[in-house]
């Protein structure tokens, strides 16, 4: 991997390279002014282009590194995401087995399983509907809890349906 020069390098080179071309300019403005005669002139009488090149070498390379890390954050999340779906999969697995097998607590060695009843909630199916003391502002945006405070309670909201929350299950680990 290519280092970056350092800052007091640059600015010896730079300086070196700057009063190069000035005294070329003084001497010769026509030779200065041919970008492909600078260039070779520079190329032998200083270390400008080798340190611009070694500049533009770190910049590709932190590029590169960039993309690979990247590429390698997209499978790492890709991983994650699977590993997530696997402990949905059987989390909902174990609750099927308890609800099957009737139990609502599951003592082991290595965790403690329960399972209980979702809470009864809301979907909000057409939010125009919903009286506007039922709003939080600003912006205004449907007032969740005391929407289902009411749902909870037997009463009806307009905008608003009732939902069972399915079960759902808590592993402790000792």
């Amino acid at each position: 991997m290519t280092t970056a020069p350092s800052g007091y390098k640059i600015q010896a080179v730079m300086s070196a390279a700057t009063a190069f071309v000035d005294r070329m300019r003084a001497e010769d403005p026509d030779t200065v002014d041919d970008a492909a005669t600078l260039l070779m002139m520079l190329e032998s009488e200083t270390d400008a282009t080798e340190l611009l090149a070694r500049v533009i070498r770190v910049s590709l390379e932190a590029d590169f590194l960039a993309d690979a890390v990247e590429a390698r954050m997209k499978d790492l999340s890709a991983r994650r995401d699977r590993f997530n779906r696997r402990k949905e999969d059987a989390r909902a697995t174990s609750i099927q087995i308890m609800e099957a097998l009737g139990l609502t607590k599951f003592p082991h060695a290595e965790f403690s399983a329960s399972i209980r009843p979702g809470l009864t909630g809301s979907v909000i199916v057409n939010e125009s509907l919903i009286p506007g003391y039922l709003m939080k502002y600003p912006p205004a945006i449907p007032d969740k809890s005391e929407i289902n405070k009411l749902i909870r309670a037997g009463e009806t909201v307009p905008g608003v349906e009732a939902t069972n929350g399915g079960t759902s299950i808590t592993i402790r680990v000792k």
